[in-house]
């Protein structure tokens, strides 16, 4: 929501994990916030997003094991990617607030 203030997801959601070429991404509701799917997601494949696309700067960062090729290794919130990171994460994928500080 802003650099400070953060969605309040509850319920199961809290645990979806995070992968580099996700396969949801996180929308907020009213109350709270849900996964919407970005591509066709197979029967028993978890359901993830890119955790780079919500959080600004993360508190807690990690080293990501997704094993995706497109993995970008560390975890640590959109501000901390490099310009090609940046670039490589499409717009509609972004929160309100990660999307309105990429553009200024």
């Amino acid at each position: 929501v802003s650099e400070t203030e953060h969605m309040s997801c509850e319920g199961p959601i809290i645990y979806t994990s995070h992968a580099c070429d996700p396969n949801a991404k996180m929308v907020p509701t009213r109350d709270s916030c849900t996964l919407v799917a970005i591509r066709d997601i197979a029967q028993g494949e978890l359901v993830s997003f890119d955790y780079d696309t919500t959080e600004w700067d993360m508190s807690d960062p990690f080293q990501c094991l997704c094993g995706s090729p497109a993995c970008k290794g560390r975890v640590a919130g959109y501000r901390n990617l490099s310009k090609e990171g940046r670039d490589s994460l499409r717009e509609e994928l972004l929160s309100d607030y990660v999307a309105k500080s990429r553009r200024s």
